[in-house]
C-alpha cells in the first residue's frame, strides 16, 4: 500500500530528483529522459503533491517507447524533512526544484532549499541543486539558502508559456547532465 501511494523509500544511487509538480513537469521529464538516453540504468525520482497515479497518467504517451530511464514517482512535500528522507537526496546526482503554481512560488522554493541543505545525514560532497526563482528580489535569499550548492534559474514569466518552459527544461537538462 505504501508503494502504491508513493510513500516508500527509494533505493537508488546517482539518481536525478525533481521536486514539485507543475504544468511543465512533463516537459522537463521528457527532456531529461531524452538527455539520459545514452546513460544506461539512469533514474529520475519525482516528488509532487499530486497522487502518484495522476502523475503517471499525465506522463503516459509523452516518453519515447524505447527509453531506458526509470521514473519513480513519490507523493510528498519538498519542505518536509520526512518526505525528503524517502528520496535519499544524499545519494542523488542532481536535484531540480520546480516552482509551484501558487501566488508566491519563491517562498516555497526557498523553504525547499533550506530543507535540503539542513537535512540530517547530509552528504560530504556538495549537492547539485537547480532552482527556479521568479522575483529578482528573491535571488539573493535563494542563493543564501542554497549556498554554493544551488544554481538559480530566473523565470521571467510567472505563467511560463510552453516556449519559455522548454527553454528552462533544456537549461535543466544541461545542468543535470554535466
Amino acid at each position: 500500500a505504501r508503494l502504491r501511494s508513493g510513500r516508500s523509500e527509494i533505493i537508488e544511487n546517482d539518481h536525478f530528483v525533481v521536486l514539485g509538480w507543475s504544468a511543465y513537469a512533463p516537459i522537463l521529464l521528457t527532456e531529461l529522459v531524452e538527455g539520459l538516453r545514452t546513460k544506461p540504468r539512469s533514474c529520475v525520482v519525482v516528488m509532487g503533491d499530486q497522487d502518484v497515479a495522476t502523475m503517471q497518467h499525465l506522463m503516459r504517451g509523452r516518453l519515447p517507447k524505447d527509453h531506458k530511464t526509470r521514473i519513480i514517482y513519490r507523493r510528498g512535500s519538498p519542505i518536509e524533512q520526512q518526505d525528503l528522507a524517502l528520496l535519499h537526496l544524499h545519494r542523488s546526482k542532481s536535484i531540480i526544484i520546480l516552482r509551484p503554481p501558487q501566488d508566491d512560488p519563491d517562498a516555497q522554493v526557498i523553504k525547499t532549499l533550506l530543507a535540503i541543505t539542513s537535512v540530517r545525514g547530509k552528504r560530504q560532497a556538495p549537492y547539485h541543486i537547480i532552482a527556479e526563482i521568479y522575483n529578482t528580489d528573491n535571488v539573493a535569499t535563494a542563493k543564501a539558502a542554497g549556498g554554493a550548492e544551488v544554481e538559480i534559474i530566473r523565470v521571467r514569466d510567472r505563467k511560463s508559456t510552453r516556449l519559455n518552459s522548454s527553454h528552462l527544461v533544456i537549461s535543466y537538462a544541461v545542468f543535470c547532465l554535466k
